[in-house]
Order: C-alpha cells, then structure tokens, then sequence
C-alpha cells in the first residue's frame, strides 16, 4: 500500500512537471489558420497561376495607372479650359483697348 502511495505521489510529480500540451495544440491550430490565410492572401495578391487569373497587385496597378490616366485627362481639360479663358480675356482687353484707341484718336 505504501507503494501505492509513493507511486501516486511519483504520477503527481510527473504530471506537474510535465509542459502542458494543450496550449501548444491551441496555438499550433491559431498558427495554422494564420498560415492558411496569409496563403490564401499571398494566392489572391499573386493570381492562380493554374487557372490564369489576374493578381490583385495587377488589378490594383491598373486601377492606378487609370486614375492616373483620369486624372492627367481632367488637368489637360482643365488647362485647357483655363487657356481658352485666358485666350477670352485677352481678345475683350484688345477691344476695349481698340475702343479707347479710338476715342484718344477722336
């Protein structure tokens, strides 16, 4: 009986000392999933290669080279506009610049 007990005794020790491997099961399954997703991520960002579809990253360039592309169109117009203002305003100064002309000249 006295066996018994130093057995236990020797069962509680041991398992007391022993790391708990529940926390390592949990945190290897939070490790997974992370894994998986930044696969799943790293997959989404680079394209499938095997069924040919596109990048985000080159989806997302596009989209930047077109909002550039609209951007640089709208500053031209606006330019543009703002030449054809100017160019309004110049030819109203030379009328009114002919009309004065013409009253000094009078």
């Amino acid at each position: 009986d006295q066996m018994d007990e130093e057995d236990e005794t020797r069962m509680v020790h041991l398992s007391e000392t022993q790391p708990d491997d529940s926390f390592a099961m949990v945190e290897d399954a939070r490790i997974d999933r992370i894994e998986d997703a930044l696969a799943a991520i790293l997959k989404e960002l680079l394209g499938d290669q095997s069924r040919n579809t596109s990048s985000l990253r080159s989806e997302v360039i596009e989209a930047i080279h077109n909002s550039r592309n609209t951007i640089e169109e709208y500053a031209i117009n606006v330019a543009d506009v703002q030449v054809t203002k100017l160019e309004e305003q110049i030819f109203s100064f030379g009328k009114e610049l002919m009309a004065l002309k013409a009253q000094v000249n009078r």
